[in-house]
């Protein structure tokens, strides 16, 4: 945890000596405030992962494109078959390794959780917040992990193909 710690004041670190100006960005207590919240969380060993879900809202609420922290992609990541695509707040596959959820299928609901509060629970790890058609490329990163994110091995998905709906 004590490493946890000093990486994330490394961090901050960087957000205050190395960055252009994050004040420029966000009132000094307001920053302050959130970078406390955070810290506070940091009160348990974490893997990369959950380090990465806890520190990235930090710089969703900087909301600047030169600044954000990577996803930790790696090998064991699990990841779907197919690659969704947030458009106008909906999500779509645009490619598919598998017969049974088609190109241009719409995901309604994943494990029961419709699209639309899914996409809200990730938007929370983009560092975009006003520009949609960026946001939505960005949003796409993370649904693809959706397995590693959730820890899950399998997940069900419902969407609709040719006015057909479908798990």
């Amino acid at each position: 945890m004590a490493k946890l710690q000093r990486d994330f004041d490394f961090l901050i670190t960087l957000l205050k000596e190395a960055y252009i100006d994050p004040y420029g960005l966000v009132k000094k207590p307001e920053f302050t405030e959130i970078v406390e919240e955070i810290r506070k969380e940091l009160d348990k060993p974490m893997d990369k992962l959950e380090f990465f879900k806890t520190v990235a809202p930090l710089f969703h609420y900087l909301n600047d494109y030169h600044c954000s922290i990577a996803f930790p992609f790696s090998y064991n990541n699990l990841v779907f078959p197919f690659s969704p695509y947030v458009i106008d707040g909906d999500i779509y596959v645009v490619f598919s390794l598998v017969d049974n959820i088609p190109v241009k299928a719409k995901i309604l609901k994943i494990d029961g959780i419709p699209s639309k509060e899914i996409i809200k629970e990730f938007e929370q790890y983009t560092y975009i917040r006003e520009n949609t058609e960026l946001k939505e490329r960005f949003l796409t990163r993370y649904l693809i992990s959706i397995p590693t994110f959730w820890n899950k091995k399998s997940v069900k998905i419902e969407f609709e193909y040719n006015n057909l709906r479908k798990k």
